[in-house]
């Protein structure tokens, strides 16, 4: 009677699918990389470091790939979502 009973990744697929979508959404920007002209005329890659955001990106990142790990078609289908309402202007972040 095993079957009847949910498993733990059914159990709480409700509540980790709504987790993912918030991480999605509020996800930390990476560092950023302005490409700016140096005094001799050269492009370079200057980097703004803000080490709390790095930091926070990078720890949301991972908890990301662990979600992602558990269910890849439910992080996908939300990223999917998220471009498409991007791309259509009903959302914008």
């Amino acid at each position: 009677n095993s079957n009847s009973v949910p498993t733990r990744r059914q159990f709480y697929s409700v509540i980790v699918s709504k987790v993912r979508r918030i991480m999605i959404s509020r996800m930390a920007r990476p560092e950023e990389v302005l490409v700016v002209e140096n005094e001799r005329g050269e492009v370079v890659r200057e980097f703004m470091k803000d080490t709390d955001a790095i930091n926070l990106y990078k720890n949301m990142r991972e908890t990301l790939v662990y979600l992602t790990h558990l269910d890849y078609v439910d992080t996908e289908s939300i990223m999917t979502e998220k471009l498409v309402n991007q791309v259509n202007n009903t959302e914008w972040s």
